[in-house]
This record gives structure tokens, C-alpha cells and sequence, in this order.
């Protein structure tokens, strides 16, 4: 497989095809795309996890209520103030970081929370989310996350600003429904070949290519194939044999993950 330059041309190359609408520069300085999710959108997500959260966190204080002439003041207030950190804090920040970005609200209006350069969260980005939340969400009824979703550049609220994250339009569909086959060629490779999260964006784009692949002229579609498999074999190890054709690189990475 022959290398490439990898600098913005790449991301001006796949932007050329319509490919997606975000920049992103991942840390080996390939320029990506991936689209960043509405602020109605992120709304709508938001109200339905917070209203769920909400339920849940009355719910735990009516049953401290109910059961409050069997605790003692001082049972009552520590039951509520853990219940309170636990629907506000503690289960938020789990939800998103176990199912590395998402949660009910997110998967109806299909968006997911990812890091600046497109890789999934960890649990430390969603423990400041959530702690950002409780000040930006609960403590200000959600005007402060209102006003900063809404005028933010990527509909980030302050939380996302302060642990480098975004909400992304996250279309399950085109992933999970697209069939990629493994190249003969390189099922030996794909046996031993060790893999390491790819950006969602990354991967995104290589679906777009395959489905829009028979519409490209084909000089187009061999060089916008060459930049993502420039891009994409930096998550690979061992590499592919040299000559490896673009393609057959790109599907055979997308069966193994």
C-alpha cells in the first residue's frame, strides 16, 4: 500500500467528495470530518435524559421520605445527599462512559459523545461532563447549558468545553448495516493483525467511500481510497504486505474491528 503525505490536503481531498462536515485533526495529523450534532438535537437528548435522571432521583427521595420516621436526621440527610449524587453525578457519568458516548437520549436522536479528535470518551471525560452538569444542568435549571449549546461553535456546553469533548450525529445504520468482506488476500493478516480504536470519524468515512465507491471516477476513487487507508493504518500493527491495494486494506480493517 503506498503512503501519502499526511497533512490538510487529505482533509481538502475528502471534503472534495462530500464527505461528511467536520474537521477534525486526529494526534498523527490526519484531517478527518465528522459532523457535529444540532443544538435542537443535543435539546431533545438532553431533556430526555435529565427528565429520566429527574424521575429517578424523586423517586429515591420519596422513598427516604416514606421511610423517614424509621431514620434519623442526620440518616435522612445522608440518604439525600448520596441519592442526589448519584442520579445527578455518578449515573450519568457511567452511562456515557460504559457505552462510550451514549445513553437513551443520544441512540433516539442517533448522536454520541466523542473527544475532540473524533476517538471514543473515557471515564475521566465523562466524570467532568457529568460534574459540569450538575452546576450547568440542575444547578441553573439548564438555562447555562441552554444559552451554550445554542451559541457554542460545535453546541458544546461547558462541560464538553472542559473535558475536550463534542456530540456527533452518529448514524448506527451506515455501520452497523453495511456488509465489508475480507479480502482472500488477507485473511492470513487479518488472523494476527492487532487493531486499536479507530475515530469515529475515521470510520465513517470509510463507509461513505464504500457506499458512494461505484459513483467515483476512478482515479477519484483510488486516491480518496490511498488517503483513508493513509489515515487508518496508523491503528494497525502489524502493517499490511506493501502493494496492498487501498481497498482490500479498508474492508479487511472493517471485518476485523
Amino acid at each position: 500500500m503506498q503512503k501519502i503525505a499526511r497533512n490538510k490536503d487529505q482533509f481538502q481531498q475528502l471534503k472534495a467528495h462530500g464527505l461528511l462536515g467536520e474537521e477534525i485533526v486526529t494526534g498523527e495529523g490526519v484531517a478527518l470530518e465528522l459532523p457535529a450534532a444540532t443544538a435542537a438535537s443535543r435539546l431533545v437528548s438532553g431533556m430526555i435524559d435529565y427528565c429520566l435522571y429527574a424521575l429517578a432521583l424523586f423517586g429515591s427521595i420519596w422513598l427516604i421520605a416514606y421511610a423517614s420516621p424509621m431514620l434519623s436526621e442526620a440518616a435522612i440527610i445522608a440518604s439525600a445527599t448520596g441519592s442526589t449524587a448519584f442520579w445527578i453525578i455518578l449515573v450519568p457519568m457511567l452511562i456515557t462512559g460504559c457505552t462510550k458516548g451514549s445513553s437513551l437520549g443520544k441512540l433516539l436522536t442517533h448522536t454520541r459523545v466523542v473527544r475532540s479528535d473524533g476517538g471514543v470518551i473515557s471515564m475521566r471525560q465523562a466524570a467532568i461532563r457529568a460534574i459540569a452538569g450538575s452546576f450547568e444542568v440542575w444547578l441553573t435549571e439548564g438555562i447555562v447549558a441552554f444559552f451554550t449549546t445554542v451559541f457554542s461553535r460545535r453546541s458544546q456546553r461547558i462541560g464538553d468545553m472542559l473535558a475536550d469533548t463534542y456530540v456527533v450525529r452518529w448514524p448506527r445504520s451506515d455501520l452497523n448495516t453495511f456488509m465489508f468482506t475480507m479480502p482472500p488476500s488477507l485473511e492470513e493478516w487479518a488472523q494476527q493483525v492487532r487493531t486499536r480504536e479507530l475515530p469515529g470519524g475515521l470510520m465513517l468515512n470509510i463507509v461513505q467511500h464504500f457506499r458512494a465507491a461505484e459513483k467515483l471516477l476512478p482515479a477519484t476513487r483510488r486516491e480518496e481510497a490511498r488517503v483513508l487507508a493513509a489515515a487508518a493504518e496508523q491503528y494497525v500493527t502489524p502493517p499490511v504486505q506493501w502493494g496492498t491495494d487501498p481497498e482490500d486494506f479498508l474492508s479487511a480493517l472493517m471485518v476485523v474491528r
